[in-house]
């Protein structure tokens, strides 16, 4: 006889909402949200999974149990991966209670991130993140003025996709389009990656912050875009051209992908441009623009390649040592990109006394310059 948790299982497994619906009691919250919040919110996450493969019809259930010690024990037994064909998969744990006649019924269902499985699982896997909205959840305080607040930032979100469905935008589109919605990004409380924690204002902040970098990049750069279209940086010496691209690179790297980890992805094609900021905003963008930008990009990460093989500060066997105990990223980022890393090495030893030889990058030259 199927218990109460194995017949919810089946619902999952074959994605259905309607079984759910009579399984699932609406005296009990899941995810800290009602029951038809819960099941809105999972009928929209089911949909998105189908959309990014091709179709399917089931589920693969996996038992587990969740191995995170901060957990109660009783609550990570009935631990369960749901997969699909594709490799993508969701932990989720199901708290069972005991009613009445003492059968176990489940309680509630949320996410499980520390999901052992009691199986070996061949093939690739990508696991998906369920969330529900932090609105919605139980106990959680809202502004005073929330529902202003999010009819502002949804209207921004609106008038944003209006703005692309225009095609290709000026930059002073987008200043415009800041400084309209300046104070609802800072009344929402600005963008901050809270991971599983989602608001429905969200988009809005996200999109806004991207907006916000890539323009103050434009601004940042300028005067540089100007002087490196008009053959201001050709001829340089070595001396100047280090020097500017020290300069470059600290207003660049330390600013924007270091601090923010942000990235511009910029594709072109005949008359048209478009850029990504941080993987996941992309808006069509003035071609001219867009050109310049990725010609004087390519130019200062080739022209810095070239001064960090003369000016490498570690030997090989220095540098493979080095590889092997850096303890975070940024180090390792540190010794095979930023040319300042090695200009502070050679300084520090030069008061030092010590000598450290020229070129010691030569072994990396190809791969650094490709």
């Amino acid at each position: 006889m199927l218990t109460h948790l194995d017949r919810i299982l089946d619902c999952f497994a074959r994605m259905d909402r309607t079984g759910l619906e009579d399984l699932l009691s609406p005296d009990f919250t899941y995810y800290e949200v009602s029951k038809d919040n819960f099941l809105d919110r999972l009928e929209d996450f089911w949909k998105d999974w189908r959309k990014k493969e091709s179709y399917f019809d089931t589920l693969e259930v996996i038992p587990g149990s969740c191995c995170n010690k901060a957990c109660q024990n009783h609550l990570g037994k009935t631990a369960y991966q749901f997969r699909s064909p594709d490799g993508k998969s969701l932990d989720l744990r199901f708290v069972l209670e005991q009613d009445v006649q003492g059968n176990f019924i489940v309680k509630d269902i949320y996410p499980c991130h520390d999901l052992l499985t009691f199986e070996r699982i061949e093939g690739p896997n990508s696991q998906l993140t369920f969330w529900v909205y932090e609105e919605d959840k139980r106990g959680t305080e809202l502004p005073e003025n929330y529902p202003i607040l999010l009819h502002q930032a949804q209207e921004g979100l609106a008038n944003w996709k209006e703005l692309m469905a225009q095609g290709p935008v000026h930059v002073s589109q987008l200043h415009d389009w800041l400084r309209r919605y300046e104070m609802t990004y800072q009344d929402c409380g600005e963008w901050i990656d809270l991971g599983e924690i989602v608001w429905r204002w969200d988009a809005f902040l996200r999109t806004y912050h991207d907006v916000e970098l890539f323009v103050s990049f434009v601004e940042e750069f300028e005067a540089d875009l100007i002087c490196f279209q008009v053959g201001d940086y050709v001829a340089l010496t070595e001396e100047q051209l280090l020097s500017l691209i020290l300069d470059i690179e600290r207003r660049m790297e330390l600013r924007y992908t270091v601090i923010h980890g942000t990235d511009f992805d910029i594709i072109l094609q005949e008359s048209r441009g478009e850029i990504r900021v941080n993987c996941r905003t992309s808006f069509s963008l003035d071609f001219i623009l867009l050109t310049a930008i990725k010609a004087f990009r390519g130019w200062f990460q080739q022209e810095r390649a070239k001064l960090l093989v003369q000016y490498f500060a570690l030997t090989a066997a220095e540098r493979d040592s080095f590889l092997e105990t850096a303890d975070n990223p940024f180090q390792l980022y540190q010794v095979g990109t930023m040319l300042s890393f090695h200009i502070q090495t050679r300084e520090r030893f030069r008061k030092q006394g010590v000598f450290i030889p020229f070129r010691l990058g030569s072994h990396l030259s190809h791969h650094l310059l490709e």
